[in-house]
């Protein structure tokens, strides 16, 4: 494996590529995918002898060269969690063909060749989308949540479900580290009524996650906008960036996308009937034993997740103009979630 687009050849492309026999690659170019806050990614151009040996264009994806995302990446395992969904558990619905995939343990760091989705548009967080964007976003998320649904040989991967009272704890741990920190980054962004609530959900935190006794499957944890591709011409997303999967509650993918993937006005007016668009895909998949009513209010109680995240992700990556403009916004939007379902009073029967 490689540890930097700088250490690509044409010789490790033409092995990693599985080419025909006799097939090589003779040279390619590579340009910059994305702003990279936890990866470096590139797309490589790729030429052949003889021509067409090969796919035109592939995607790597490599450890980051920042040094606070490659220890933020090491501290909640990210590339270790990205390169075993392709390695352990494709095809997923939704997710690119890779070529390649490794980790090494010892330095943390992964190489990742996949399939290119171009020509393609990348959701933007920032902008949110709309309610057909939506919908379709909802469907893809059944479709990946029925595949591994309460699936015992997917809950028995170790890195995989890493439900444990350390786990929580740490998490409970770097949330309340980077509190202060991103508070007084923000402080001028934020609704004082926004911070005061993530303030007091904090010592739930670990309390909510012991407290849930719900369906487990496969889970993103980062299913927004920015990490979904929607091929020219469509609408249903290509989902990437898999670094921070678990084995997890199915409604806080949903409660992320709907509380911060769309502006404040169109979740609310489209809040309900894409929790059905969701759930109807669920039974259409063949999830019967999840009702509707359960899946709002596991979505309700999941709306504060979203607004944790976006604190924890904005002081341990890499900082840029564009992820402080999206992190402050998400977080409003999600704060905002919370309180317009009144997240914060199933909390009433947690004790801290």
């Amino acid at each position: 494996m490689l540890e930097s687009p700088a250490d690509l050849t044409a010789d490790w492309l033409t092995a990693a590529l599985s080419l025909p026999e006799g097939a090589k690659v003779t040279g390619f170019t590579t340009t910059q995918v994305g702003t990279g806050q936890m990866a470096d990614t590139v797309r490589l151009a790729v030429d052949y002898e003889p021509a067409g040996a090969g796919p035109a264009t592939v995607v790597g994806k490599f450890a980051s060269t920042d040094p606070n995302s490659r220890a933020a990446s090491k501290l909640v395992r990210c590339y270790e969690i990205e390169v075993s969904i392709y390695n352990e558990m494709a095809p997923v619905p939704g997710v690119p063909e890779h070529y390649f995939a490794a980790w090494d343990a010892e330095a943390d760091f992964f190489t990742l060749l996949l399939a290119d989705v171009a020509p393609c548009t990348q959701g933007n967080d920032i902008e949110g989308c709309d309610e057909r964007v939506a919908a379709e976003a909802m469907k893809r998320l059944a479709k990946i949540h029925a595949f591994a649904w309460d699936a015992p040989e997917h809950a028995a991967r170790e890195w995989l479900n890493r439900v444990s009272p350390e786990n929580t704890a740490n998490v409970v741990a770097i949330i309340t580290m980077t509190a202060p920190s991103f508070f007084e980054r923000f402080a001028k962004h934020l609704d004082p009524d926004h911070q005061a609530l993530v303030e007091r959900v904090i010592p739930f935190v670990s309390r909510i996650v012991e407290a849930y006794d719900g369906p487990r499957t496969l889970a993103h944890g980062d299913y927004r906008l920015d990490n979904m591709l929607f091929p020219e011409g469509s609408t249903t997303p290509v989902i990437v960036d898999w670094q921070t999967a678990a084995w997890g509650p199915p409604a806080a993918d949903v409660a992320l996308f709907l509380g911060g993937s769309l502006t404040t006005e169109a979740r609310r007016a489209h809040w309900g009937e894409l929790l059905d668009v969701y759930h109807r895909e669920l039974v259409a998949s063949g999830i019967t034993s999840y009702s509707r009513e359960q899946l709002e209010r596991d979505v309700r109680l999941s709306a504060f997740g979203g607004a944790v995240m976006a604190v924890m992700s904005a002081i341990l990556v890499v900082q840029t103009e564009r992820g402080d403009e999206m992190f402050a916004e998400l977080f409003r939007r999600h704060a905002q979630h919370a309180i317009d379902v009144d997240a914060e009073s199933l909390l009433a029967g947690l004790a801290v």
